[in-house]
């Protein structure tokens, strides 16, 4: 009996290890295809904040805030802390 409990112990131990192994996958991937969009993002938003036209007298046309304030310490249009989007501990792990 003993022995029958004992394999099934097993057993489950197999199957919270291969459950959390998924879990683990998932994760990753889901990480992975965030940083994705949010690069693809970012690109948009620059590519966009170049060809916006500058209306003469330095008042842009547009709603974002003009490149030169971003990253001195205003915030930006996408986080309002001021600090990049991409922390470099997201892209490390």
């Amino acid at each position: 009996n003993l022995k029958a409990w004992w394999s099934n112990q097993r057993g489950l131990g197999e199957a919270w290890e291969s459950m959390a192994m998924k879990t683990v996958e998932a994760r990753r991937k889901q990480k992975a295809t965030t940083l994705k969009t949010r690069a693809s993002v970012l690109n948009r938003l620059s590519f966009w904040r170049d060809t916006v036209e500058w209306k003469p007298g330095g008042a842009p046309s547009s709603p974002l805030l003009p490149c030169s304030s971003w990253g001195s310490g205003s915030p930006g249009p996408l986080h309002s802390s001021g600090s990049p989007a991409i922390s470099s501990s997201e892209v490390g792990s």
